[in-house]
């Protein structure tokens, strides 16, 4: 709440906020200090127009340089945690052995068998098959090292878009003259 406040030297009066009450102000007509009362005596004393509050508007291009800011954020974060959610899975997938030879192992068993057990190993095979097929995890791990490697060059890429943007809406209003900077008047 403002209150008008005279001037003990020229009597003009001094608009002062409630805020001030204690403090000590100038006179803008002729310098005197004036003491501006306690908030109790400032009360006392007559109030000054209130001015009508100006609403702000903010203009649609403001408003969409915001949301683009703001949707920027949120693809930063997004990308963030894609990628890394993808590199903690990709660093867990178990390291892949080195294949042992297994037809030097192969052929010293066979060479083991007599003649009869060989058969019979044969016809198993011929009739139960081989069993399901398991691709080897040197395979398995590349596959899925290169899939995770792909989410966590897309989870970047979007960060990357998220940042672009963030930092373009921040320089926006730099370049065009708008949002804080003065304007200068010929």
């Amino acid at each position: 709440m403002s209150y008008l406040l005279p001037c003990p030297q020229c009597g003009a009066k001094q608009s002062v906020d409630s805020m001030q009450a204690g403090e000590s102000t100038t006179c803008s007509q002729c310098g005197a200090t004036i003491e501006v009362p306690s908030f109790r005596d400032l009360r006392r004393l007559e109030r000054a127009e209130s001015k009508p509050a100006q609403r702000t508007t903010v203009g649609g291009g403001e408003i969409a340089r915001r949301l683009v800011f703001a949707v920027g954020l949120i693809l930063i974060a997004g990308g963030l945690m894609w990628g890394s959610h993808a590199g903690l899975v990709r660093s867990q997938l178990p390291e892949a052995e080195p294949l042992p030879d297994h037809t030097v192992q192969a052929e010293a068993m066979i060479d083991e068998f007599p003649p009869r057990e060989t058969y019979d190993l044969w016809t198993d095979f011929r009739d139960q098959g081989l069993g399901p097929y398991r691709p080897p995890d040197t395979y398995l791990r590349q596959v899925w090292g290169d899939y995770y490697m792909q989410r966590i060059l897309l989870g970047l890429g979007v960060a990357g878009i998220g940042l672009l943007m963030t930092v373009t809406t921040s320089l926006i209003p730099l370049f065009s003259g708008q949002a804080g900077s003065p304007s200068k008047k010929g």
